[in-house]
């Protein structure tokens, strides 16, 4: 959605295209899934009032791939949830 001049109105040089070289960071979204449905006129819309997921399907963080069919890269997402939901039970214990 943002594009090269909107990144130079900003002050930024370098980017704002999706081209070698340049710093990209890129959202995909799976606007075919089921709670999409009927709101596809209008994608951009659909992603802010349709839905009640929206998670990214793909990203990418200045050309490297941080999500990938929705999971993140490089962590464990399932210990993530262990340790963080360690922390939460020792915070809700002290209270």
């Amino acid at each position: 959605m943002a594009t090269e001049s909107g990144a130079r109105a900003l002050g930024f040089e370098g980017i704002g295209r999706i081209e070698e070289g340049m710093a990209a960071d890129l959202a995909v979204f799976d606007v075919g899934r089921m709670e999409y449905c009927g709101s596809l006129s209008d994608p951009f819309a659909a992603l802010l009032f349709a839905g009640y997921n929206h998670g990214t399907a793909y990203t990418l963080c200045n050309g490297k791939v941080v999500v990938d069919g929705g999971r993140l890269t490089g962590i464990d997402e399932e210990e993530l949830v262990r340790q963080a939901t360690r922390i939460a039970e020792r915070l809700f214990a002290g209270s």
